[in-house]
């Protein structure tokens, strides 16, 4: 798809231990948000470690976000997009996976948005370094 053309992925890690499930639903989400930001946008996705800490963040070349909207953007049913076209809980789920975490989702808008997902690591129980998708 033509989306694609408009993504760019990098990591500074070989391997991580995480829920993968949890992971790739807050990256998808946090990139489908930058792409609809802007026909014309384009998004970088990065995973790295920093301080014990695991950091997810997705920018976007899009428009940003003014203030008023930034402050309520990661709360439950807040949408910028047409009707029917978003039910406004993928930041909020993001964010509630976040503090789930012990983390924190946190978001800038400086010509675009960079949304950042940081969360201690390990930040589940140690079922999870067997395999196991739930925290």
């Amino acid at each position: 798809p033509a989306a694609l053309n408009r993504v760019q992925c990098g990591a500074e890690l070989e391997q991580i231990v995480a829920p993968v499930a949890e992971l790739t639903q807050a990256a998808v989400t946090l990139v489908r948000n930058g792409l609809d930001s802007s026909e014309r946008a384009r998004v970088t996705l990065n995973l790295r470690r920093a301080q014990g800490y695991l950091i997810l963040t997705v920018r976007d070349t899009g428009p940003g976000m003014p203030p008023e909207v930034l402050r309520r953007a990661a709360g439950p049913f807040f949408t910028t997009k047409a009707p029917g076209a978003g039910m406004g809980l993928g930041l909020y789920l993001v964010r509630l996976l976040a503090e789930r975490w012990e983390g924190s989702l946190s978001l800038t808008s400086n010509q675009g948005v960079t949304a950042s997902l940081k969360f201690p690591e390990p930040a589940w129980p140690s079922p999870l370094l067997q395999g196991s998708d739930t925290p």
